[in-house]
């Protein structure tokens, strides 16, 4: 589903919400995701606070870089 987040609650949400639960990143994206972050990280917020966007697009390359950086911080294009 969806929700209505206010930028205020944005860190806290990102903070408790885990990498493997987040839509598209259960599975192989999330899992190389993951293998960037030491093992205690495993949240949006852990992708945000330890990952700039150069490493991720390294990575997982340029798009899905830019789309994950985004993401973990709440920016989302695609149409409702």
């Amino acid at each position: 589903g969806q929700a209505v987040v206010f930028p205020g609650a944005m860190t806290k949400l990102m903070e408790e919400t885990q990498i493997k639960k987040t839509r598209l990143l259960g599975g192989k994206l999330g899992k190389k995701v993951q293998s960037l972050l030491p093992d205690f990280e495993t949240t949006l917020g852990s992708i945000s606070r330890l990952l700039p966007l150069g490493v991720l697009e390294k990575a997982i390359g340029e798009e899905s870089g830019r789309w994950v950086f985004d993401a973990c911080r709440g920016i989302d294009f695609e149409e409702v």
